[in-house]
């Protein structure tokens, strides 16, 4: 039985946990202590992932099916010039959650790195555990916290524009 980090304890670190594509796709011991990491760290940078097309399909389907959205299983986040959508420029991205919109957001979400010139600037990542955040909320601000959790809300997202022949929206 593993022990599980306790959700309301802050983590904080410098660097994320690693692990290694070739051990992950080879081996139950290096696709194991790599999920070990997930579930603990809510995250993992898995290294040396081949940058061929479509490699990331193969590592999702060791964790389960891969899940189709509005822009498809698999979909390339670019710079694009007058975008509306903050997430084709090269503008920072705040923090934020993935697809909150849907009824059903995505349970695990990949990033895949294909390529990074040594020109290009920025590129950094910060991630937030929320899980503490949570917590604080729950203790400090108790009818806050009910509302939040209780009263049914509906989120939805304007499209503008689209990005392909499919009309599949991006904004």
């Amino acid at each position: 039985h593993e022990e599980r980090r306790k959700k309301e304890t802050p983590l904080i670190t410098e660097s994320l946990p690693i692990s290694d594509y070739h051990e992950v796709m080879s081996s139950n011991e290096g696709y194991y202590e790599w999920m070990k990491q997930v579930n603990f760290f809510g995250m993992s940078l898995l290294k040396n992932v081949p940058t061929i097309d479509r490699q990331m399909v193969k590592v999702c389907e060791k964790i389960a099916d891969p899940q189709p959205h509005a822009y498809g299983t698999i979909y390339e986040v670019i710079a694009v010039e007058d975008s509306t959508d903050v997430a084709y420029t090269n503008n920072e991205l705040l923090l934020h959650m993935d697809e909150n919109f849907f009824e059903s957001p995505p349970g695990i979400v990949l990033l895949s790195c294909l390529k990074f010139d040594d020109c290009v600037e920025g590129g950094e990542n910060t991630v937030v555990d929320a899980y503490p955040v949570v917590e604080e909320l729950r203790r400090k601000h108790p009818k806050q916290f009910e509302v939040l959790t209780r009263v049914p809300y509906f989120l939805h997202r304007t499209y503008e524009e689209t990005i392909n022949d499919e009309n599949i929206p991006v904004s």
